[in-house]
């Protein structure tokens, strides 16, 4: 039975616990089962660097562990920028996290999505949405 299919409420750490040794996903892991918790959130807050092949390591583990995944996306997003390179890598970092969490089977992944700079909440707010559905549906952006 995959994690959570009971629908329990589980528990787990963001990030590999303290007690992990060593300081791996991959440790992380085997600790939580050890532990008798049921989640981990993997964290990529300084960047995506875990390549497709070790994701997909990561993913067998976890699921003979039974212990569920979620991702956390690098903290440098801000789809309130100013410049409109630093929103394209804001999507790309989110693309980067999903396809990575995809791969090691990740229940969700979760991510800051703006600083407010000098932008009111509510601007701010309006330029993260319009963002999202810019990336949903880029094909209607050529038309």
């Amino acid at each position: 039975m995959n994690p959570n299919e009971t629908g329990e409420l589980l528990f787990g750490t963001g990030g590999v616990p303290v007690s992990a040794q060593p300081r791996s996903t991959e440790a992380g892991i085997e600790r939580i089962a050890e532990l008798g918790l049921g989640c981990m959130e993997v964290e990529f807050v300084q960047g995506v660097r875990m390549s497709p092949k070790v994701a997909v390591l990561v993913g067998e583990l976890a699921a003979r562990k039974k212990v569920m995944l979620t991702a956390h996306g690098p903290y440098f997003i801000n789809l309130n920028a100013v410049e409109p390179e630093k929103i394209n890598m804001s999507k790309e970092r989110i693309l980067q996290t999903a396809r990575i969490a995809a791969l090691f089977g990740a229940r969700s992944i979760t991510f800051h999505a703006a600083f407010y700079l000098k932008s009111p909440s509510a601007e701010t707010y309006t330029k993260v949405k319009a963002s999202r559905r810019d990336s949903e549906h880029p094909e209607e952006r050529r038309q």
